[in-house]
This record gives C-alpha cells, sequence and structure tokens, in this order.
C-alpha cells in the first residue's frame, strides 16, 4: 500500500491557494483521503501524499532539516514537470545537501531563470486567508507543528515521524560506513 510523495512547487503567494484546489482533485479522484487517521489498507496503493511544498521565490531548506532525510528526500525527486528551471534552482539553494551526497551531487548549470514577482491581488489574499486556517487546522488536527507550515514552504509531517524516518536513514548511513 505505498503511496506516491509529491514535492509540489508554485508561483509564489499561491501554495495555499493551490494546495487547496490539488486537495479537492485527489479527493475526486479517489487518491486522497480526507481524514488522516483512515487505515492505510482503505487507500489506493496509489495514493498521492503531497509532503513537500515550496514556493518558487522560497527554496531553500531551512537549517534546521539540514540533515541526511531531508537532502535525499529532495534529491530522490524524479521531476514530471520542470519550468523556469526550478529543479536546477532547488538544488542550486541547497548546496549544503553535497555534504551528505558528494558523490552524486551534480546540480545542472543552465542559464538562471528569472523569478517572478506576485502582484498584491486578490488570489495573493485568498492564498493568505487559506494558509491561515490551514496552519490552524493542521496543527491542532494532524501534529504537523506549527513552524513546518509557513506561507511559502509546508512540511507535512510531524515532528514524530520526522525524527523516526530520521533516525532510519542514520542507522542505513552508519551500517554503510562500517561495512
Amino acid at each position: 500500500y505505498d503511496d506516491l510523495d509529491l514535492l509540489i512547487i508554485t508561483k509564489s503567494n499561491r501554495l495555499w491557494l493551490t494546495r487547496t484546489i490539488l486537495l479537492f482533485f485527489s479527493l475526486l479522484k479517489g487518491k486522497k483521503s480526507l481524514f488522516r487517521t483512515q487505515k492505510i489498507s482503505s487507500l489506493p496503493a496509489d495514493a498521492w501524499c503531497f509532503n513537500l511544498w515550496f514556493e518558487e521565490n522560497d527554496l531553500q531548506i531551512p537549517l534546521n532539516r539540514h540533515n541526511l532525510y531531508s537532502a535525499y528526500e529532495v534529491f530522490q525527486v524524479d521531476w514530471l514537470f520542470d519550468r523556469d528551471g526550478l529543479e536546477q534552482r532547488l538544488m542550486l539553494a541547497n548546496e549544503w545537501m553535497k555534504k551528505y551526497l558528494a558523490t552524486v551531487w551534480e546540480p545542472k548549470i543552465t542559464s538562471s531563470a528569472n523569478k517572478i514577482k506576485s502582484q498584491n491581488s486578490l488570489l495573493d489574499i485568498i492564498n493568505r486567508a487559506i494558509f491561515g486556517l490551514e496552519r490552524q487546522h493542521l496543527s491542532a488536527k494532524t501534529n504537523i507543528p506549527q513552524n513546518n507550515l509557513t506561507e511559502s514552504q509546508a512540511w507535512m509531517h510531524d515532528n514524530n515521524s520526522y525524527l523516526k524516518y530520521l533516525a532510519g536513514y542514520k542507522k542505513i548511513r552508519d551500517k554503510a560506513m562500517t561495512g
């Protein structure tokens, strides 16, 4: 019952609006459950899990997440669609990852893409309002800490799961290092 983990990068000031639209679409397609507590076995084997969200103007991973797990999460992404060189911009904004993945680190060097600045529009206001509501809801109902959710980034896992995954990756690394 594996799910498909997705990293989504949106235009500036569109993360929370885009997330709402994608969640609604995924519910209609039967790829997501409304209830986080639903048994994994009742979801389709290829359910969609929107784990990481970035806005194009904020691609740098926060310092408190500079570790092997986060580096691997980002590095393993299979890009389905890359507009404006976002893959390269994400990698270059996070050069710290080569500390953990030095043997495979090799960002593509192409011309840099222009960042598109959002205009203060009705959509910006809607996005900000959705962020306020979602941040409160996700923190209260799903144990996702509020500091995992900003206007321009969202890390959709609670800290317990995150620390468990990080510990697992450290064990694998240590085992590989000792032979």
